[in-house]
C-alpha cells in the first residue's frame, strides 16, 4: 500500500470532544467529526496505517469537509481532488467509477483506487445527506479497505444503456486536468489545496497542474 518514500504511521492521536478537531477545520470535535457515533479520524488513520501521515491527514481534512458541509453528491470532486493529492505524495492513484450496489440499489459512483484499496469518502455523504436517498438507514462511517470487504459492490468500469444519461459519463478518456480547470475561480484546485492546508497561489496551484498532467480519466 505504501510507497517506499512515504513516512510510516505515527501513534494514534486522541482529542477531547470539546477542543479543536484534529482535522483542522476550526472547529470543535463535537461539532465537525465528533457528530459521528465512531471516531472517524481515527478509523481512517487505522485503515491507511500504511499510507504517508501527509496523505491521511489530508483524506481526515476532505472527510471534515463532507460532514461540515453536509455533502450529497460530492463523489467525483471529492475522488479527483484527492487524486491529485495522492500523486502528490508518490502514490500510483486510479480515479475509478461505475455501476455500483448498495443494498439491492444500483447507482453510478466515484472511487479513488490506491493499489487495490478503495478509499471513498463519498459513500458517506451519499447515503446519509442526500434527501433523495435511495436508503432509509445511514451508515457510520466511509468505506476504506479492499473490494473483498465492503459493503457496496462496486463495478469497477462497469455500465449499463443508461450511462450516456448519467452526468459522470463525459469524463471518461479526459484529462484530470480538464475536469479540475473546469469549474470557475481554480475553484478544484483550491479544494485540492484546502485538503492540503495550504494556502492556494498560483505557484502552489502550477505545481498542483503537474501531479495531475498524466492522469486520464
Amino acid at each position: 500500500m505504501s510507497n517506499s518514500n512515504n513516512r510510516k504511521k505515527s501513534k494514534k492521536r486522541k482529542v477531547a470532544r470539546q477542543n479543536l478537531c484534529i482535522c483542522g477545520s476550526g472547529k470543535s470535535y463535537r461539532e465537525c467529526c465528533g457528530q459521528t457515533k465512531i471516531d472517524i479520524p481515527a478509523f481512517i488513520r487505522q485503515q491507511l496505517i500504511d499510507f504517508d501521515d501527509r496523505f491521511v491527514d489530508a483524506t481526515i481534512r476532505a472527510f471534515s469537509m463532507i460532514v461540515r458541509d453536509r455533502e450529497p453528491d460530492g463523489c467525483l470532486s471529492t475522488t479527483a481532488a484527492l487524486c491529485v493529492v495522492a500523486k502528490k505524495f508518490g502514490y500510483e492513484a486510479e480515479i475509478c467509477y461505475g455501476l455500483c450496489k448498495f443494498k439491492e440499489q444500483a447507482f453510478y459512483h466515484a472511487w479513488l483506487e490506491i493499489n487495490g484499496t478503495i478509499i471513498d469518502l463519498a459513500i458517506y455523504g451519499n447515503v446519509n445527506y442526500n434527501p433523495l436517498s435511495l436508503w432509509p438507514n445511514k451508515i457510520d462511517k466511509p468505506y476504506i479497505g479492499p473490494y473483498e470487504n465492503s459493503i457496496v459492490g462496486y463495478g469497477k468500469y462497469k455500465i449499463d444503456e443508461d450511462w450516456p444519461l448519467c452526468p459522470m459519463s463525459i469524463i471518461v478518456d479526459r484529462p484530470l486536468t480538464w475536469y479540475m480547470d473546469g469549474l470557475p475561480d481554480q475553484t478544484m484546485w483550491e479544494l485540492v489545496c484546502l485538503y492540503l492546508d495550504v494556502e492556494p497561489t498560483e505557484e502552489t496551484i502550477s505545481e498542483l497542474r503537474k501531479y495531475a498532467a498524466d492522469v486520464i480519466m
